[in-house]
C-alpha cells in the first residue's frame, strides 16, 4: 500500500514538474494570439467608452504560471486573496494586455477585478448608452482568456448605480423598484453566460446611492439591500459556484442623525441596523460618539459613512446575499488605515461572520483633491498588509495597477516592495481565495 502511495506522489509530482516546465516555453503573447482566435468566434455589443487612464511603460513578454489543478473548494487556510482592480486602459491593446499580466504575476497577485463592457440583457434591460467602440468586448474577452489560463481568478467589475448610462453622463437608478432588482439580476446572468467560462464570479461597484442622505431615508438602503439579495439568489441559482463580491464605502464616521445622548435606538429602529445599534451599546467610548450640542443637550451619533449613501456591507454579510466586501479605505496614512481595518474586524465579528468573507482596499494612487494621504507610496501598502495580518485579515485588493505614476515611482517598484525579502509581504505566490 505505501508503495502504491509512494507512485503516486511521484507521478503527482513529476506531472506538475513537466506542466510547469511546459508552461515556461509559452510566451504570454503566443496564449494571447490563441485567446484572440477564440474571441473571432464570440458575438460582441457596443462597449463603453474606457476611462481615461495614462498608459505606464511596458516589460516585454510575461511567463505565464499554470493554475493549480487541484480539484475541489479552496480551503480558507491555504488561501489569500491578493488583488487588483483593472480599468479599461489595463487591457485595451495586446501589450497592455501581456504587461498588465506580467505584473499582476510579478507581484504574485492572483485575483483581478476587471472592468466589463456593455451588454444587452435577454428582455432589453441591460446597461444601455450611445455606441462606442465594440473593439472594448473583443478585449475584455481576450484579456480575461489570458488571465483565466494563468490561474488568475477573473471577476467581472461592474457599476451597479450606471446600469442606465445616458449621453450626457448622468445616470440614476431607483433601487428601491423591484423592476431594478430584476434588472440588475438580468445584467449579472448575461454577463456571466457570455464571459463565465472565464470569470470566478460578478463584483458590484457603485452598489449605493450618489448623495449623502439621512439612513434609510424612502427605504433606500432596503432597495440596495434587497438588490442584492435578489441578484445573490439568481445567480447563485444558475451558477452556484460563481461568487458575488462589493466594494463599500470606508467606515469613517458620519455626522448628520441628531440623537439624544445616550441614544434612544427605538425611535430609529426602522433606520439605523440593528448589528450596528448592537454594535454601538457593545462598545462605550467609541469613534461614533460625537459631542454634546450645548443648546439641545442632544448628542451628535455617528455612524459609518457608508450607511449615509444606503449601504449595509455588514448587514449583506450578515444576511448571507454577498461572498465578500471590499472596503475602498485608500489612504497611505497608517493610523487612519489601521482604524479602518481594526473596526471592519470588530464589525464583522459582532454579527458571526469570519475574516474570510472580507478584503482591505489598499490605494495605489494620488488624489491632489483628498487631504487624508491617498500617495504612492508601496512602505505604506506594505504596512498596512502586514497590519492586517497581524489582526487576522487575509484578503487585500489594489486599486490600481497599471496607471502611470507622477512622482517617479512606477508599478515595479510597489511590485518590489511587495515581492523581494523574506519580510515581504507576497514574496511566495498562493492561491486565490475566491478562486472557484
Amino acid at each position: 500500500m505505501l508503495k502504491r502511495i509512494t507512485f503516486f506522489l511521484f507521478i503527482q509530482v513529476t506531472l506538475l514538474a513537466v506542466l510547469f516546465n511546459y508552461s515556461q516555453s509559452f510566451s504570454a503573447a503566443q496564449y494571447e494570439q490563441t485567446a484572440l482566435k477564440q474571441s473571432e468566434q464570440v458575438q460582441v455589443m457596443p462597449a463603453p467608452n474606457p476611462r481615461s487612464l495614462d498608459e505606464e511603460e511596458g516589460e516585454g513578454d510575461v511567463l505565464i504560471y499554470m493554475p493549480l489543478i487541484f480539484g475541489g473548494p479552496v480551503s480558507s487556510a491555504a488561501c489569500e486573496t491578493r488583488g487588483t482592480w483593472l480599468n479599461i486602459d489595463a487591457f485595451d491593446t495586446a501589450q497592455d494586455r501581456t504587461e498588465t499580466l506580467s505584473k499582476i504575476q510579478r507581484a504574485n497577485l492572483n485575483t483581478a477585478f476587471v472592468l466589463a463592457p456593455l451588454i444587452d440583457t435577454p428582455n432589453g434591460s441591460g446597461q444601455d448608452g450611445p455606441p462606442t467602440d465594440s473593439s472594448t468586448h473583443e478585449n475584455f474577452l481576450a484579456f480575461i482568456q489570458l488571465a483565466h489560463q494563468a490561474g488568475i481568478s477573473v471577476h467581472i467589475w461592474i457599476p451597479s448605480r450606471f446600469r442606465k448610462v445616458r449621453a450626457n453622463g448622468n445616470s440614476k437608478v431607483n433601487f428601491t423598484d423591484p423592476d431594478e432588482h430584476q434588472a440588475q439580476a438580468d445584467w449579472v446572468l448575461a454577463l456571466m453566460d457570455k464571459y463565465g467560462a472565464y470569470s470566478a464570479g460578478i463584483h458590484f461597484d457603485y452598489i449605493r446611492y450618489d448623495n449623502w442622505e439621512i439612513i434609510n431615508r424612502r427605504a433606500k438602503m432596503d432597495g440596495v439591500t434587497n438588490t442584492l439579495a435578489t441578484v445573490y439568489a439568481q445567480l447563485k441559482a444558475k451558477y452556484p459556484a460563481k461568487r458575488l463580491t462589493t466594494t463599500s464605502f470606508s467606515m469613517t464616521p458620519g455626522w448628520v442623525e441628531e440623537y439624544e445622548s445616550p441614544p434612544r435606538w427605538d425611535r430609529y429602529a426602522d433606520d439605523v441596523p440593528h448589528w450596528f445599534q448592537d454594535w454601538y451599546e457593545a462598545h462605550p467610548g467609541n469613534i461614533y460618539e460625537g459631542t454634546i450640542d450645548d443648546d439641545s443637550g442632544n448628542q451628535y451619533i455617528g455612524a459609518p459613512v457608508y450607511m449615509k449613501y444606503q449601504q449595509n456591507p455588514v448587514g449583506w454579510l450578515q444576511e448571507g446575499i454577498v461572498d465578500m466586501v471590499i472596503p475602498m479605505q485608500y489612504t497611505s496614512n497608517l493610523g487612519v488605515w489601521n482604524e479602518e481595518a481594526d473596526h471592519w474586524k470588530s464589525f464583522i465579528e459582532s454579527i458571526g461572520s469570519t475574516p474570510d468573507k472580507l478584503a482591505m482596499g489598499l490605494g495605489w494612487l494620488r488624489s491632489e483633491n483628498r487631504d487624508d494621504g491617498w500617495d504612492w507610496n508601496p512602505t505604506a501598502l506594505v504596512d498596512h498588509i502586514q497590519h492586517g495580518r497581524s489582526i487576522g485579515l487575509k484578503n487585500f485588493v489594489i486599486f490600481e495597477i497599471g496607471a502611470t505614476v507622477r512622482n517617479g515611482l512606477t508599478d515595479q517598484d510597489l511590485i518590489d516592495a511587495l515581492t523581494t525579502g523574506n519580510e515581504a509581504p507576497f514574496n511566495t505566490p498562493i492561491q486565490s481565495c475566491l478562486s472557484n
